[in-house]
């Protein structure tokens, strides 16, 4: 017969193997509930920080422009040339931002941020010929969006796509996109619960 302390200490083993079972699975369901915020408040503050640039362009400047060759000479592509790459120099995290449009199922490149013989430079008038359904998506909705992380020639990227409207039809006549590395994004997610890993599995 199985002595009283014997008894007692299975009882506690079992409740101690409880507890500690609790105590994970309630730390785990903190950790995504952090993670699962922290992305949500990243997602807004990117596509916030998106639309505040976007704002500043003039919709009856950009009807102006062909988005070809023939722009290189237009004082509106000049200046929201500058405008756009002076966005980038003053976000570190940015490595791109630009103004896309979409022409006959096909979208181009009307202004980017980066310089003329640099390697992501991209002349008006550029074919995105790697333009995914994300791309596309803000000139049917109508709706700002940041993207899932997506590859094309120059990386992998997540991206925060504000539409421009013409403001007497409403109609999308521009897109404004400001790309993130995608490894900085899944980097700054990991530092932020990172503190929490480390206390659910020490």
């Amino acid at each position: 017969m199985p002595s009283r302390n014997n008894t007692h200490y299975k009882l506690w083993k079992k409740w101690l193997v409880v507890g500690i079972l609790f105590s994970t699975i309630a730390g785990a369901v903190y950790i995504y509930n952090s993670w699962y915020a922290y992305k949500t408040d990243e997602k807004y503050e990117a596509i916030k920080l998106a639309q505040a640039a976007a704002v500043l362009i003039e919709p009856e400047q950009l009807l102006t422009l062909n988005a070809d060759i023939s722009d290189l000479d237009s004082t509106v592509y000049k200046t929201l040339k500058r405008g756009i790459s002076e966005f980038k120099n003053q976000n570190a995290n940015v490595d791109f931002a630009y103004l896309t449009k979409l022409e006959d199922g096909k979208l181009y490149f009307m202004v980017d941020s980066e310089q003329p013989g640099t390697m992501g430079y991209s002349p008006p008038g550029q074919e995105y010929d790697e333009a995914t359904e994300q791309d596309l998506l803000p000139y049917s909705t109508g709706e700002a969006l940041l993207t899932d992380p997506l590859t094309d020639r120059w990386g992998t990227w997540v991206s925060a796509l504000v539409p421009i409207k013409n403001p007497k039809t409403g109609a999308v006549i521009a897109v404004f996109g400001v790309d993130y590395p995608a490894a900085y994004w899944k980097a700054e997610t990991y530092r932020h619960i990172y503190p929490w890993l480390r206390w659910l599995f020490a």
